[in-house]
Formats: C-alpha cells, sequence, structure tokens
C-alpha cells in the first residue's frame, strides 16, 4: 500500500536521471498495483507517462492508444472523486455553522448528482464519501435509526474491497455506536463497541476514541464498574 506511493517518487526520479528502461518497468508494475489498491492520482499520473513513452519515444501505437484510454477513464474517476470529496469538506464547515434546514437543502440539490456518480463508478473513495454524506442528512434531521442503515452499507461496501480501510471502517463503527446509544439499543452498542477496539491499535487516537464512546454507553447502561473499568485502560495506556 505505502510503497505505491514510494515507487511513484522512483519513476520520477528514473525519468529525471535517465534512467528510463528502468524507470518505465517500474512505471508499469506501479500501474498495476496502484489499480488495486484504487489511486486515481497515481493511476492518472502513470498512464500519462507510459502514453507518452509509448508514443513519443517508442511510437508502440498500439500500448500508446491503451494508456491514453486508461488516462482518460482515470481523469473522469479522478474529477468524479474530486467533486464529491469537495462536497463533502463544504457540508462539514455547513454543519458546524449553519442551520439544519440549510444543510437539507444543500444534500437535496445534488444528492441525485452523487447517486448519478456512485452507479457510474465503483471505487473506495466515491463510496466511502457518499455516505458519509448520507450520514450528515440523516444525523442533521435525528434519524438515528436511517443513520445505522447507511453506516451498515458503507461496513458492507468496505467489505468488498481486497485492501485494508481500518480507518474508514472505525469511522462507520464510531457513528453506529452513537446511534445505538441514542436509541438505547445497547447490547447491540456493546458488539459495536468491541469491533472498534479490535480493529484499531492500542494507545492510537482512534483507540482512545472508542473507549470514550464504550464509557458513554457504559454510563447509558448503568454499568458503572464497567466504565470504570475502561476508565482504567485508557489511563493505565498514557
Amino acid at each position: 500500500y505505502q510503497s505505491c506511493y514510494k515507487d511513484w517518487a522512483s519513476v520520477k526520479i528514473l525519468l529525471a536521471r535517465e534512467g528510463r528502461n528502468a524507470g518505465i518497468e517500474l512505471a508499469e508494475k506501479l500501474y498495476r498495483q496502484a489499480k488495486k489498491f484504487e489511486f486515481s492520482d497515481i493511476l492518472l499520473d502513470v498512464s500519462r507517462i507510459l502514453r507518452r513513452h509509448y508514443s513519443a519515444v517508442i511510437g508502440d501505437a498500439v500500448k500508446a492508444k491503451k494508456y491514453q484510454k486508461h488516462a482518460q477513464q482515470h481523469l473522469k474517476i479522478q474529477n468524479a472523486e474530486f467533486e464529491i470529496e469537495e462536497f463533502y469538506e463544504e457540508l462539514i464547515l455547513q454543519y458546524n455553522s449553519k442551520s439544519s434546514s440549510t444543510i437539507a437543502l444543500s444534500i437535496q440539490k445534488f444528492e441525485d448528482r452523487f447517486q448519478e456518480i456512485i452507479e457510474t463508478y465503483h471505487t473506495y473513495k466515491i463510496h466511502y464519501y457518499f455516505y458519509l454524506i448520507l450520514i450528515i442528512k440523516f444525523m442533521n434531521i435525528h434519524d438515528y435509526e436511517k443513520t445505522i442503515e447507511v453506516c451498515d452499507q458503507g461496513l458492507a461496501f468496505i467489505d468488498t474491497k481486497p485492501f485494508q480501510t481500518k480507518t474508514s471502517k472505525a469511522t462507520f463503527l464510531y457513528q453506529k455506536l452513537a446511534c445505538c446509544t441514542q436509541l438505547r439499543k445497547y447490547e447491540e452498542g456493546k458488539k459495536v463497541a468491541e469491533d472498534c477496539l479490535t480493529i484499531k491499535a492500542p494507545e492510537t487516537y482512534n483507540w482512545f476514541k472508542a473507549l470514550e464512546l464504550f464509557i458513554v454507553l457504559s454510563f447509558h447502561t448503568k454499568e458503572y464498574q464497567s466504565a470504570l473499568n475502561i476508565y482504567q485502560k485508557a489511563t493505565s495506556n498514557k
């Protein structure tokens, strides 16, 4: 996963320092690896590098057209990812400062467009932000049941991917846990809290966040000894 970005930098350096053969070989390997992890930024740039190489340097029309087609597709995907990510970030700003009616109107205005995007493109990033937008939509009107449904849909989508996305999974689990607490679904909430702790490494921010939500749940269920145990677990890992 992380090696993709290291290899991306290596391709740039090799091509800049007259190491074209090695650079192109690495670029083709990188393309296959980046496709597995859906790195649209790397895929677009490497497609352009390979298109330029096979057209202007080698003169291989078949491979040049192949990477031309790839570049055009990855550009569309990257533009779609940019569009939905930008809207989500603008929505977060509104969520912290605007009225609930303003937020609802913003989502309603663009919801059809985003539905079109997720039906066209199936990348992890596009669907991740789409589910986050839906969570804001339903949390904005305090519809916790619908929010849980969206969290479950997001978790199910993540599980279809061949690569690890623990932080994204934790995001949906935290939101689901908060909703279970609001709805007094305490037994379900306990299971979600335990899932949160299993996917995050101890002593990380998200691990402590999971403990915080678990303590809140324990207070709601009046399990004060459990809350104390969780508190001691957190404070013993400073």
